[in-house]
């Protein structure tokens, strides 16, 4: 189940969503190595070994850094900020709407009519939804499922609905 994995095609459709740091660690190590620490470490936030060699703490984060990432994105890595801190972002928003994308898209076949589809009711599919991501280890409630189906989050819901006479005398 592909929920929360950024693959190569989502760091080019989704590219705006991508923070600075992300955009740095596809520019310095390459797509494929950062792809790899992306899925693998995010959110770890570590001091660059200057080379493999430098201590022994050092050569430990060298070795688990090329276990991921191969050894010669680990060396640019190293050359970009060796000695300095290396950080990972989780990439929260890319995530969220590539859960939301695959949601969206989850749902269409589960309502779609056979032989195309499972031709399940809207609440039929949005149970089957949190049965399938629980399973995954993705627990969400059916109105989070809802609301990403909807394509009604917080920004959203924010941006379409003008604000009531009422909302404005509660503004600060």
């Amino acid at each position: 189940m592909r929920v929360y994995m950024i693959t190569g095609a989502d760091l080019v459709d989704y590219h705006h969503l991508l923070p600075q740091t992300a955009r740095e660690l596809v520019r310095v190590a390459g797509a494929t190595a950062a792809l790899a620490l992306l899925n693998t470490l995010p959110g770890v936030v570590m001091l660059m070994p200057k080379g493999p060699d430098n201590n022994a703490r050092g050569a430990r984060r060298w070795a688990r850094l090329v276990e991921v990432a191969g050894p010669e994105a680990v060396a640019a890595l190293a050359a970009h900020c060796g000695g300095g801190v290396l950080e990972i972002p989780t990439c929260a928003q890319l995530r969220t709407e590539i859960r939301r994308a695959w949601l969206r898209k989850r749902f269409d076949v589960l309502t779609a009519r056979p032989p195309a589809g499972c031709g399940l009711s809207r609440t039929q599919a949005v149970q089957e939804l949190g049965v399938e991501l629980a399973i995954a280890g993705y627990a969400m409630s059916s109105r989070g499922i809802e609301t990403a189906i909807d394509g009604s989050g917080p920004e959203s819901a924010r941006d379409a609905r003008p604000a009531s006479r009422q909302q404005d005398l509660f503004a600060l």
